[in-house]
C-alpha cells in the first residue's frame, strides 16, 4: 500500500507543470526610430515582468517630453541586443520628428 502511495505521489510531480523562474536579464529592443509611444511598448514587451522603465533624454534641450507620439527615439542605452538587469536604468535620446 505505501509503495502504491509512493507511486501516486511520484506520478503527480512528474506531471505537475514545472514553474519557470523569473528572467533575470532582458534583451534590449532595437527602438530607434519609432516615436516614442511606440518605443516605449516595443520596451516593455520586451522586458515584461522587469519592472524597468525607459527615461527620455530631451536632446533639443530642457523641457518636458509630452504627448509621446510628438518625439522620436534617436539615441538608446544600451545599445539594441545589449543586456538588461533588474537594476539598469535604460535610457533613450529623443527630438521632434525629423530632427535625429
Amino acid at each position: 500500500m505505501a509503495a502504491t502511495a509512493a507511486a501516486l505521489v511520484l506520478s503527480a510531480a512528474l506531471s505537475a507543470p514545472q514553474a519557470m523562474a523569473a528572467p533575470s536579464t532582458w534583451e534590449m529592443p532595437d527602438i530607434r526610430g519609432m516615436n516614442l509611444a511606440a518605443a516605449e511598448k516595443a520596451f516593455t514587451a520586451a522586458t515584461e515582468g522587469s519592472g524597468l522603465k525607459l527615461t527620455p533624454v530631451n536632446l533639443s534641450g530642457p523641457g518636458e517630453v509630452l504627448n509621446l507620439t510628438n518625439w522620436t527615439v534617436c539615441s538608446q542605452s544600451p545599445k539594441a541586443g545589449g543586456t538588461l538587469r533588474a537594476k539598469s536604468t535604460p535610457a533613450v535620446g529623443v527630438n521632434r520628428p525629423n530632427n535625429c
